[in-house]
């Protein structure tokens, strides 16, 4: 528990910190306020509202106050027209009042695990916000549009949306959103209109398959489909030009198109799906260099995954029916490999022999 107060003194930053049962003393008339410019305070549950002091820094840039009770955001927040970053994850907020799009150098909004229902559309006035954090709340409403020019990172997980249809405007510098676990039934069409947009996190969600679009999403390089309802995985994406993850663990997946390529593709995981075969042609995936294929229920491998020119992780652990001791592989003398991981019944314990890492089926489980 602890304030945390960075101030100007001869124009050098000078930190000091101190408990926060004397704020009240520290922010008193003798202190110059206008020389603070970041106030921190963490995990202190008697913290119920924003201390009325911390307005009267008005050159104030940095605010945060975390893991505390506070339950509203005043009128006086206002007043702090330097804010460039406003954390208050960990409260019980409900409301984001519109005196916080007053903000207009708000540059970081981080409103992680509260009890926030609606975003208003009024955030739009937050013009140069590059970071938005509201995931773990109770958001159900969205603005009906969203023009926020200088968003690069956008996190909403964990939130009972069920949709995303809030129309993308002149989002040029988005580069990461997470919506996962938000009970979504499809895939946010509007996504394609962020022309930068590398890294989708759309995880444990009710997805079955992809729409052609999302081949127009800008610059598609990392999908996160875990823990959905895939039973295989859409051709589409091969046709996504710059995919170079793929993260689809935990769906129900039970075979893999034999003509199924990636240009550019690095990581593929599978872990805990119902694969029993691997066509050979996944071969022909030559930039694999993670392959992950835990928890499936493999009977065999093709040879030629041991051969692949780039692969240097393989994972094939509790794929029961696949028997296969380490000792009788033979990798070619050229092979990248970094780790192959299997599960050896004969072991108690996890043991590394070489590039092996060899795993106790029964210290290995595959509940997920």
């Amino acid at each position: 528990m602890s304030l945390i107060l960075l101030m100007t003194v001869n124009s050098q930053v000078v930190a000091q910190e101190y408990s926060t049962c004397y704020l009240q003393d520290l922010l008193n008339p003798a202190t110059n306020l206008k020389n603070v410019h970041s106030v921190f305070i963490n995990a202190d549950s008697s913290i119920t509202e924003i201390p009325i002091q911390v307005f009267k820094c008005i050159n104030l840039k940095e605010l945060q106050i975390i893991n505390c009770r506070i339950k509203q955001i005043p009128f006086e927040i206002a007043s702090l027209k330097s804010l460039r970053v406003l954390n208050l994850e960990g409260n019980q907020i409900k409301i984001l009042p519109t005196h916080v799009f007053t903000l207009k150098n708000l540059k970081k909004l981080h409103l992680y695990k509260n009890r926030i229902t609606v975003i208003p559309e009024e955030i739009n006035s937050l013009t140069k916000l590059e970071e938005l954090d509201v995931s773990l709340n109770d958001i159900s409403q969205l603005p009906s549009r969203i023009y926020l020019p200088n968003l690069s990172s956008l996190l909403m997980h964990s939130n009972p949306l069920d949709s995303f249809t809030p129309k993308i405007l002149n989002m040029e510098k988005l580069l990461h959103i997470d919506l996962s676990n938000c009970n979504l039934d499809e895939f946010p069409i509007e996504l394609r209109k962020a022309p930068y947009l590398g890294f989708i996190n759309l995880s444990s969600n009710n997805l079955f398959d992809l729409p052609d679009a999302i081949v127009d999403v800008g610059r598609l390089q990392i999908l996160y489909l875990n823990r959905n309802k895939f039973d295989h995985i859409p051709k589409v994406l091969t046709k996504v030009p710059q995919l170079m993850e793929l993260w689809m663990m935990g769906n129900d997946i039970k075979q893999i198109d034999t003509s199924l390529y990636f240009s550019v593709l690095n990581t593929l995981s599978l872990n805990h799906n119902s694969i029993e075969k691997i066509p050979p042609t996944i071969c022909n995936n030559k930039s694999l260099v993670y392959l992950l294929l835990k928890c499936n229920k493999l009977k065999e491998l093709p040879s030629c995954v041991l051969s692949m020119p780039a692969i240097s992780y393989l994972d094939l652990s509790r794929n029961e029916a696949l028997n296969i001791q380490y000792e009788n592989l033979m990798l070619p003398p050229n092979s990248n490999f970094i780790e192959l991981t299997l599960t050896d019944k004969r072991i108690n314990k996890e043991v590394d022999i070489g590039i092996f890492k060899l795993k106790p089926q029964y210290l290995d489980p595959c509940n997920w």
